[in-house]
């Protein structure tokens, strides 16, 4: 505002008092938008003490001679209160619109979530409890082969719980901000491989390909973080591509970078939907029932946490592409 006011002295020598007249008043409603009441208020005074003492004669007095100037002055308050009135009213519609909308985002969201979980833990619940059902009632007489089986079904069953309450607990971790990066040295080979084997486990019917560039051996990262990160980029490939199908793995390294790009055999992503897959909870309309929406966020926010970046592109002629480039330490 202290701008104003020297800017207000040069144009009266140019132009008079005149164009000040509309200059104060104007500065005070476009001050009024970005600062809060009382530091408004108190440039008003002193904004209308300076007018009245440079601007009003007689000058350099805060003495008004005409009744004219009286009433302009009184009309200057009048205005500068109301712009303040006005603009305050209007920041307060915005934040209450601003918090109906959080809101109605926070209700979406714990809908979505909850539509997700039950389907997600209720399968899995319910194979676990069928299962054990059998292994009761039929003890004694149960094959060797079916007893098998069903103790396999209920480690995936397991496993596909623990994993949708780790993907919870490191959401929950991303937005508290509560884990810090344990950097140590990574055999790359080594954790793509034990990646994979998780992978399969779960999937046996997708094929995941391997193709690791010549390079370093070791790479300095936070060794659960990049579990995490590959295992949910395997994994969200293998759910969402045909039986039968491959899914590969590219590692190449571009010091001091190292980059990991997934590539699988899926319809792909619509190019208005590519820029949303991050999102937490989103899930492509028309998909296919289970998962929750976060293996994509949460390896962004890990990704991030590492200091890299991750970006998705369709691949032609079909298949989602998936770049994760993260910088890092190498040793042989």
């Amino acid at each position: 505002m202290t701008g104003i006011h020297i800017l207000s002295l040069v144009i009266k020598n140019y132009t008079g008092s005149d164009l000040v007249v509309l200059l104060l008043p104007v500065s005070i409603f476009f001050m009024a938008l970005f600062f809060s009441v009382w530091p408004v208020v108190v440039t008003t005074l002193v904004g209308a003490l300076m007018w009245n003492f440079f601007f009003i004669p007689p000058f350099h007095s805060f003495y008004i001679e005409k009744t004219e100037d009286r009433i302009l002055f009184f009309f200057y308050y009048i205005i500068a209160m109301a712009s303040i009135v006005i603009t305050q009213k209007i920041r307060e519609a915005e934040d209450i619109y601003r918090e109906k909308l959080d809101k109605e985002k926070t209700i979406n969201l714990y809908n979505t979530l909850l539509n997700s979980l039950s389907h997600e833990l209720r399968t899995p619940i319910a194979t676990v409890l069928g299962a054990v059902d059998i292994l009761r009632e039929e003890d004694s007489d149960l094959p060797e082969e079916q007893r098998a089986l069903l103790l396999e079904q209920i480690e995936k069953a397991g496993l596909r719980l623990n994993r949708q309450v780790g993907n919870l607990l490191n959401m929950s971790r991303l937005e508290s901000g509560g884990f810090s990066l344990r950097a140590e040295w990574v055999d790359i080979e080594d954790l793509m491989r034990s990646i994979i084997r998780k992978v399969n486990q779960s999937h046996p019917t997708r094929t995941i390909e391997l193709i690791l560039e010549p390079g370093p051996t070791y790479a300095q990262l936070d060794h659960s973080l990049l579990e995490e990160i590959l295992y949910n980029l395997l994994s969200n490939a293998a759910i969402y591509t045909p039986d039968e199908s491959k899914i590969s793995l590219f590692i190449s390294f571009e010091v001091p970078f190292i980059q990991f790009v997934v590539l699988d055999e899926g319809p792909g992503i619509p190019d208005n939907q590519l820029n949303r897959i991050f999102d937490k909870f989103y899930r492509l309309p028309k998909s296919k029932p289970g998962g929750t929406g976060l293996g994509l966020s949460i390896v962004k926010g890990f990704v991030e946490a590492h200091h890299g970046k991750i970006t998705a592109t369709n691949n032609q002629p079909h298949g989602l592409l998936l770049t994760v480039r993260i910088p890092t330490t190498f040793m042989d």
